[in-house]
């Protein structure tokens, strides 16, 4: 297949040539044009142009706001407001000279020459400016920045004779100009001119430029010394702080149950086989029973490229402490373009931002790493910093080699935990508001307070049945301890409640008996009444004679009275012998039997007639 097409076009080529009439001659000399303006030797330029879908994003943070430097900014000194920067580089320039002598002009000419070919290598693309203009460019810019260094280096930014340090948000931008990816110089630039314009005893030129964007940023970290790997070249200002900030190193150290641990890199094929993780918001990973905490100073040091560790045993998170301001976003943004061109399979800040968005989506996220001292917001607004970390992201192609892989697992498999599942479900659905929490601790109390009264109730409950026990069983004595079928009740449970235990239309036996003084109290009408209607079906129908028939049907009885009273009733009744006993007794058994034979006769009803009163 790709031979025949190969055949297809060389004989296209050829038709065409000749129906066009060229001759080999012509067509071989525009190929050698074409050769001529590929170089020799294969570079790759250090200072790149930011790509248009990430440009689109955020125009403004590429863009110079107080000075250009260098020539993807050229066309741009024109304009009004960076016109004055113009001439404080004229300024700058003219305070060296005088300095050092005007000798030195045709020294710093000679070597801005030299360094024209391997300068204009630097950009990914072709500068168009003239070697003359190019040179002059060189010179004003690198000679400026030098200068400013210096001066901040020797009076700390306290000049109030010049104006770009006696107005501070002067310096504050063009901290942040000097930041940008399209507007740099080579370092080599810069060291070349610092060379030739130092002293005896000055500062190094790499502790100038700490210095300097320390008194700018006011977060910088202070000169570490053996921050750089050893022997490694800084490119420009942008490469100067990105590599001493987020330094790429080809292992980075992970916390797996409490203890440190080295991550070693994967190969190829299998980093390129894994999806990309993600991780939940701080807010849910906070409800999910996660701490975070900013990583302390001794840490940093062993860690240096802006480190997220993540303790599994103790569920903390710990993450290097960021500045957000106004110039922020800008920084961030061209640092990433920065190394989406030259490090872009292993991105240790694009990683550390991705980690970052998925934190913070809300102005929550942002409030709950403020709390923890992880973001300092000097915007103010945590809803600001939000979108602004949302949009960080935007178009940015996350590196295959991320080393905060192994961590994000982790992260995942501790929130997916049954218990941290319920707990932050707990917190997201029911704990989203101040009052939803206090009405759960209102609630909760009072259910303590009812299942302590409750608790209270069972146990005095059986407080009392012991007691009951306790006092029946001492109660009855040796004789009565379990021969009794039918015993009073004791008076300690009888007041309690009197109506309880009282009938309410019948007395039946000798205890209810008790309370009535006399047999006369005793007899209610319709006991005698059912008694003289069974008198009366048996043919004893003589008033008179009821209660002579009761005694005598009784007198059988006095055999075993005594017996029955020993036997049945407590002692309390056994005082009650004689006729009354056995009167009541039959009184009370021909009630029952006849208002039972009653109920069985007529389909288990009751005439009202049989309740009239006795004649």
């Amino acid at each position: 297949m790709a031979a025949s097409t190969f055949y297809f076009l060389c004989t296209s080529f050829d038709v065409a040539d000749k129906q066009i009439g060229h001759d080999g001659d012509h067509v071989s000399i525009n190929v050698d044009d074409i050769l001529d303006e590929v170089p020799d030797e294969l570079y790759l330029p250090t200072i790149p142009k930011v790509p248009e879908h990430l440009r689109c994003v955020d125009v403004k943070a590429y863009e110079p706001e107080m000075i250009a430097i260098g020539p993807f900014t050229y066309e741009l000194r024109s304009q009004n407001h960076l016109k004055g920067m113009e001439e404080h580089k004229k300024r700058y320039l003219k305070k060296l000279l005088e300095r050092k002598g005007k000798e030195l002009a045709r020294t710093l000419v000679s070597d801005m020459r030299n360094l024209e070919e391997e300068a204009r290598k630097c950009y990914s693309e072709r500068v168009s400016l003239t070697s003359h203009k190019f040179v002059e460019m060189m010179l004003l810019d690198a000679c400026f920045i030098v200068e400013l260094f210096r001066y901040t280096s020797l009076n700390n930014g306290d000049d109030r004779n010049d104006p770009i340090f006696r107005i501070i948000w002067i310096s504050r931008k063009l901290g942040r100009d000097l930041l940008l990816v399209q507007n740099q110089l080579p370092l080599f630039v810069l060291q070349k001119v610092y060379d030739r314009t130092t002293t005896p005893g000055e500062e190094d030129f790499h502790d100038m430029i700490f210095k300097f964007f320390s008194y700018v940023f006011e977060q910088a970290p202070a000169p570490t010394g053996g921050a750089l790997n050893a022997g490694e070249e800084i490119e420009h200002l942008l490469d100067f702080i990105y590599k001493n900030l987020w330094i790429a190193r080809p292992n980075i150290k992970q916390v797996q149950n409490g203890e440190f641990t080295q991550t070693a890199r994967r190969n190829t094929k299998q980093v390129e086989n894994e999806e990309f993780i993600r991780i939940r918001c701080a807010t849910e990973l906070k409800e999910a029973g996660i701490k975070f905490e900013k990583m302390p100073e001794t840490e940093m040091h062993e860690l240096p490229e802006l480190p997220i560790l993540f303790e599994e045993a103790k569920g903390i998170m710990k993450i290097s402490e960021l500045t957000i301001d106004n110039e922020t976003g800008s920084l961030l943004r061209n640092l990433t373009v920065y190394e989406q061109y030259q490090n872009a399979r292993y991105g240790p800040l694009v990683s550390f931002l991705d980690v970052m968005d998925s934190l913070i989506n809300t102005a929550k996220d942002v409030k709950i790493l403020c709390k923890s001292g992880i973001l300092t917001n000097y915007l103010g607004d945590e809803e600001v910093v939000a979108q602004m970390s949302n949009r960080l992201g935007v178009s940015v192609c996350l590196p295959p080699e991320n080393n905060y892989k192994e961590m994000l697992k982790n992260v995942n498999k501790y929130c997916d935990r049954k218990w941290n599942k319920w707990m932050a479900n707990l917190w997201h659905n029911y704990f989203n508001t101040p009052w939803a929490i206090i009405s759960f601790f209102a609630a909760l109390v009072l259910l303590i307070l009812t299942a302590v009264q409750s608790v209270f109730s069972v146990l005095a409950y059986f407080q009392v049945c012991t007691r009951i026990s306790y006092n029946l069983s001492n109660s009855l004595s040796a004789e009565e301890s379990s021969d009794f079928k039918i015993r009073k009740l004791p008076r300690h449970l009888y007041i309690v409640n009197p109506e309880a235990y009282e009938p309410q239309m019948i007395a039946i036996g000798p205890i209810n008996g008790l309370h009535f003084r006399n047999w006369e109290e005793m007899k209610e009408q319709y006991k005698m009444g059912f008694l003289k209607k069974l008198l009366q079906r048996r043919g004893k129908d003589d008033h008179h004679n009821v209660r002579r028939y009761a005694k005598d049907m009784g007198r059988p009885w006095e055999n075993y009275k005594k017996e029955l009273l020993v036997v049945i009733y407590a002692s309390s009744c056994r005082d009650s012998a004689g006729d009354y006993f056995l009167e009541m007794k039959l009184l009370h058994a021909c009630f029952i039997v006849e208002i039972f034979r009653s109920l069985r006769c007529d389909n288990g009803t009751v005439a009202m007639n049989k309740f009239s009163r006795p004649r």
